[in-house]
């Protein structure tokens, strides 16, 4: 069934001349009373719709619109609204005006937000100053607000407070550095960090019963708290410096079952990582949605070359600020120096098995892309290293490769293609385009499937850039059973079956010249459920 999201054409007609003239001019100073909306958050309930309002003066507030009672509250300077998952409260970031902001930057003083909660039931707002940060918990009943540090150049921590909202008491926890909510119940994980490093470690409150359990504890730091996706695993990280290198490596921790208080971490040794590499914290770890892997990053290591005193001390010497450009260089110096700090992060995927200890590694080129597949049995990466003359001109092509997750087994699936997406929603298959036809790739036998239909024209001709290949116009996704994949020509939306059988035109916009693209609703969504509506947003050609 498919349901349709109509974009409107409003028709303004101009006002007479002598309507006109009795308006009153606008002063410059209205100018700054001009607003626009921000986006708009619904409550669970569907009762409440909570929304932005910016002005050019920065004069900003958040409305709240009960919907049944069709009347709107405002709270000056508030921002990024959160609902409890019971829609009796609401979570509200409040920040300063423009002219205490200025001040405060003028002193040379910290601009600090604060946090608000409101009850929708009575309408009362408490406000607590303060507070870098503010979460609720996944069953409505807890706000974890973090305070700021002292001094963030020498330790980024600071009070946590976790406070029963029915209630209003409060649980105050120091030195914590970061924190985050299971996704579900009240189970929050929090890290905290010293002055002198006693005390360090990864604590675990179990916010309905009051019960605090220490999990680890050293005098390292830790970071990356990550818990796995409907369950309570848990996975952190630990620093391991050595003052042979640089850079700081990590030992990777994860918890299983954190519901059993006998629960111990599995540890995953600096020393696991491939010859060479670090356990790099420039990408956060994280779990397969299947579970039972994490995914982390690593990054080749930067010993410390001892100095040579027969050299001239650098420190002496005038540092050039002469730009060489090269022509064999991939991406121009401009480039270079604003991708500088996202560079210094990159890393490389890998994927750790807590359960045999056993590190496989994902990517084996720093700058491709790597992606796991669902079902957490396959990831790819695709890479361009081979084709740096089509990256320096927008032509990108990519080399695709399969890595088994279980067996470490690594092969080509597909070299030099320009156009391929994630996984389908079962991670069977791989989708690519080539000259104006799609293909689906088995994943786990390199199988090609044409994804052909009678009629369709897949490429865009419009596109006005130089290229050797025409792109297509897109594609709405796969089908959540993997039977099928929907993927639009200029004005309508396709079904091509997987089994390379036909595919069939599911809209009728070429008729009227109106174009039907899919409205993703669920932003988590796997594949597009087509036994169930599906929405659509029409637009006229014209």
């Amino acid at each position: 069934m498919l349901r349709f999201l109509l974009s409107t054409l409003a028709l303004l007609t101009p006002f007479s001349r002598s309507y006109a003239q009795q308006r009153p001019t606008i002063a410059p100073a209205d100018y700054g009373k001009w607003e626009s909306p921000g986006p708009a958050v619904l409550s669970p309930d569907g009762k409440w719709l909570a929304y932005g309002v910016n002005r050019v003066n920065e004069e900003n507030e958040l409305r709240l619109r009960n919907l049944g009672r069709d009347s709107t509250r405002a709270v000056l300077y508030a921002s990024a609204p959160a609902f409890s998952a019971d829609s009796r409260w609401l979570l509200v970031t409040i920040g300063v005006s423009p002219a205490e902001r200025d001040k405060l930057t003028q002193d040379k003083k910290p601009v600090q937000t604060g946090v608000g909660i409101i009850d929708l039931t009575t309408g009362a707002l408490v406000t607590v100053d303060k507070m870098s940060s503010a979460r609720l918990s996944p069953d409505g009943h807890f706000a974890a607000m973090r305070g700021y540090a002292a001094d963030a150049s020498k330790r980024d921590a600071a009070d946590l407070l976790v406070r029963e909202l029915a209630s209003g008491s409060v649980s105050t926890f120091g030195n914590v550095s970061s924190f985050v909510w299971a996704d579900r119940g009240a189970a929050l994980a929090f890290t905290v960090e010293t002055e002198t490093g006693a005390g360090n470690g990864v604590q675990l409150l179990e916010a309905a019963t009051g019960r605090l359990r220490a999990l680890h504890s050293s005098t390292d730091k830790y970071r990356g708290l990550a818990w796995r996706k409907n369950a309570l695993d848990l996975a952190a990280l630990r620093a391991r410096p050595s003052k042979d290198f640089r850079d700081t490596t990590y030992a990777v921790l994860a918890w299983i079952g954190l519901q059993n208080p006998q629960a111990s971490a599995r540890v995953l040794e600096p020393e696991a990582a491939p010859a060479g590499f670090r356990i790099s914290d420039g990408t956060a770890p994280s779990w397969t949605r299947a579970g039972g892997t994490v995914l982390i990053g690593l990054r080749a290591r930067e010993p410390i070359v001892p100095s040579d005193t027969s050299k001239r001390d650098a420190s002496k010497d005038k540092i050039s600020d002469v730009q060489v450009w090269r022509a064999r260089d991939v991406r121009i110096i401009p480039m270079q120096k604003s991708l500088e700090q996202q560079d210094i992060r990159r890393t490389q995927l890998a994927a750790w098995h807590p359960e045999t200890g056993k590190l496989v590694r994902i990517a084996q080129d720093l700058y491709a892309r790597a992606d796991v597949l669902e079902g957490g049995r396959y990831a790819t990466e695709s890479s361009w290293e081979r084709y740096p003359f089509g990256f320096m001109y927008g032509r990108p092509r990519n080399d695709v490769s399969v890595v088994d997750l279980e067996s470490g087994a690594r092969r080509p699936l597909e070299d030099s293609v320009r156009f391929t997406w994630a996984g389908s929603a079962t991670g069977k298959y791989l989708l690519t385009y080539r000259q104006g036809k799609y293909s689906a790739v088995e994943v786990a036998t390199g199988r090609h499937i044409a994804l052909t239909a009678t009629g369709a024209d897949f490429a865009d001709h419009e596109y006005d850039t130089p290229t050797d290949e025409l792109p297509p116009h897109g594609i709405a996704g796969w089908s959540a059973d993997d039977l099928a994949v929907l993927v639009y020509d200029k004005y309508d939306i396709w079904k091509l079956r997987a089994d390379g059988s036909g595919g069939e035109r599911i809209t009728r916009g070429a008729e009227d010249s109106t174009i039907y693209r899919y409205v993703r609703l669920d932003r988590e969504e796997r594949g597009i459920d087509l036994a169930k509506p599906v929405y659509l947003s029409a637009f006229g050609d014209r």
